[in-house]
């Protein structure tokens, strides 16, 4: 854990978010039928990531902000994010395709990783 950076994971957040903003908000909604999510709920899905995304680089550029606690309150809201994404999942089951359910799976394992690396440096660096 020594070895990973707080603004590199910030980074990396950032551009996990970016992603999901763009597949969610463009290629999702463009090619719906592949996914069958309602155009509402990947719009909502969608802004989220974007927030993140602003809310990663200002904790990055602002010297006010403690690198640990910015952290720690970008995991939990991951999380909450992924709770958010699979409710949207269940209550739309019976639209969502395979290839829906296979992307939502991926993000929700890779954004609990991610997640769990960020916590554990925000509190590592709370320490200090």
């Amino acid at each position: 854990m020594k070895n990973l950076n707080a603004k590199n994971l910030l980074y990396l957040d950032a551009f996990g978010a970016a992603i999901s903003a763009l597949f969610l908000g463009l290629i999702w909604v463009e090619y719906n039928t592949y996914f069958g999510m309602p155009i509402r709920s990947l719009y909502l899905l969608s802004m989220i990531p974007c927030i993140f995304i602003l809310y990663d680089l200002n904790a990055m550029l602002n010297k006010r902000y403690q690198l640990g606690n910015s952290l720690k309150i970008i995991a939990i809201s991951n999380l909450l994010y992924c709770f958010l994404s699979f409710l949207l999942a269940i209550a739309h089951r019976a639209d969502l395709t395979v290839l829906a359910w296979c992307y939502i799976a991926l993000e929700i394992v890779i954004l609990i990783i991610l997640s769990r690396l960020e916590y554990r440096k925000g509190s590592e660096l709370s320490k200090l």
